[in-house]
């Protein structure tokens, strides 16, 4: 990136280049998904696009971690594997198949991708947990959220530290 970017512009630009990837794969979505219900390599590959739009625009941490994750941290000195709660390929699917207006409506798709790239800290076994799958179902990964028990929010700059007892963050509202 060029340092006379601004972090905006760097935003705005890979929010737009998703969206815009979104838009033209439409028609490829839906010949891609088969009666059934089940998809094929056209969905498959578009659901990971979008998660490559939103990891190359970088992750935001929350600085949120599971109990679990902050203590494999202390003991073996491994930091949280980074999880992203509003699941990027789940949020593409849902768009995609249930409420492509979004991608017509610029401000709304930024503020949803910008919530795609918000990450947590989980534990490798949490993490696989909750890793996608063409059947994720948004309940379960909720489910699981509040399972992993108690989590910690640090945050170094601020010197500020918390825990909830329940997944204390918001998801997208089209996956509630």
């Amino acid at each position: 990136m060029n340092t006379n970017d601004t972090n905006d512009e760097f935003l705005n630009f890979h929010s737009e280049f998703a969206r815009e990837s979104l838009l033209m794969n439409l028609k490829n979505w839906i010949n891609g998904m088969e009666e059934n219900g089940t998809s094929d390599y056209r969905v498959i590959a578009i659901q990971k696009r979008f998660y490559e739009d939103v990891r190359s625009s970088r992750n935001d941490n929350t600085y949120w971690c599971t109990e679990d994750a902050e203590k494999e941290k202390r003991r073996n000195n491994k930091r949280p594997t980074l999880d992203h709660y509003n699941n990027p390929r789940l949020v593409c699917r849902l768009i995609m198949n249930d409420h492509n207006h979004i991608l017509h409506d610029k401000e709304l798709f930024k503020e949803i991708f910008l919530d795609c790239r918000k990450v947590i800290g989980v534990t490798p076994a949490q993490n696989n947990m909750v890793k996608y799958t063409v059947n994720t179902d948004i309940n379960s990964i909720k489910s699981s959220y509040n399972d992993f028990g108690c989590w910690i929010y640090y945050n170094p700059i601020e010197r500020k530290s918390s825990t909830r007892d329940k997944f204390p963050l918001k998801f997208i509202d089209i996956l509630t």
